[in-house]
């Protein structure tokens, strides 16, 4: 069969302190089944010169430690390494690019059951570091089902980010590399839930309320909230009464649209939307017409406001 030779090399770019890795990556030419001169018969020989057992390729799981035993795995295993995107539906799985090259665009969709939730949660991550915009190289993360959805995280550096848990049954991931710099990468293991996304502390108060009055607030008001928020707070009263929900103050990162909002507070009632609100405005009252209300509060990765102060009564 067919294969090329691993050729490695460094090029000074001719910018200060700038250095570029160039590869020539060994190539098996079809399904992820190589052998290399050193492995025994029923292993598979790794990119990397390293040797697993036969059963390990495409099982969604980076055994050689190079993912060259999830490459071109045409559907096999349940949950493959992804080359550049695709979709994801299983239970739970992992995924990343299996080789961080420049000018990628990569888009993976994690989709889970109706009335269940996708968790992802970085497992490596080390991406050429854009500052706070992240304008090099970035991993973006959208709550729904592609890149017209509410922007969850933009993230970049080599920190590896707290998990993210989407609001919908869909999380899109997209992966951008520019033209220059390159790192190691990153991967990333989801799963799915039915279990609502929470942040039980560091969201201003209790996510449970269920006195006949009450009141909460995004986290540090009337100080500036933090990026990358995910807050839920769920609001319960004695059955066959109502809830009046009033915002006492109100001042989220403004946008034209709210639907395409970064920042925003979203108003449920029995999982139907009764409005998403941002920007610095006055908002009226809500009134449910059963006794429980949900509320949820986004934060993106870039600009913060002062926030919000929320409380509510029990009315007939």
């Amino acid at each position: 069969m067919p294969r090329s030779h691993r050729l490695e090399f460094l090029r000074h770019t001719g910018e200060p302190y700038k250095m570029k890795t160039f590869a020539l990556v060994l190539l098996c030419i079809g399904a992820a089944a190589a052998q290399n001169d050193i492995c025994s018969a029923g292993e598979f020989g790794c990119a990397n010169g390293g040797c697993i057992t036969d059963s390990w390729i495409c099982d969604g799981d980076n055994d050689c430690g190079d993912m060259s035993d999830e490459q071109n795995c045409a559907g096999g295993g349940s949950n493959p390494l992804s080359l550049c995107g695709g979709n994801l539906d299983g239970p739970a799985g992992t995924f990343g690019p299996q080789y961080y090259d420049n000018n990628q665009d990569c888009v993976w969709t994690i989709s889970a059951p109706v009335g269940h939730f996708v968790e992802l949660q970085f497992t490596a991550f080390d991406v050429e570091d854009g500052g706070a915009s992240c304008s090099y190289d970035y991993v973006a993360v959208y709550d729904g089902a592609d890149t017209s959805a509410p922007l969850i995280a933009k993230l970049c550096g080599n920190t590896i980010p707290a998990p993210i848990h989407s609001h919908t049954n869909v999380l899109t991931v997209r992966w951008v590399t520019d033209s220059s710099v390159t790192d190691a990468g990153w991967t990333a293991a989801y799963l799915t839930t039915n279990e609502h996304p929470v942040h039980p502390s560091g969201c201003g108060g209790p996510e449970s309320l269920t006195d006949p009055t009450g009141n909460f607030s995004s986290m540090n008001f009337p100080n500036n909230y933090d990026n990358n928020a995910q807050c839920q707070w769920e609001i319960e009263v004695e059955a066959g009464m109502r809830i009046n929900l009033i915002f006492t103050a109100f001042d989220l990162e403004a946008e034209r649209l709210c639907p395409q909002s970064n920042d925003y507070v979203e108003i449920f009632e029995n999982d139907v939307s009764l409005g998403r609100h941002c920007g610095n405005i006055q908002l009226p009252p809500t009134t449910s017409s059963g006794n429980t209300l949900k509320v949820v509060f986004y934060s993106d990765s870039s600009t913060t406001a002062t926030g919000f102060m929320a409380q509510y009564v029990t009315i007939p």
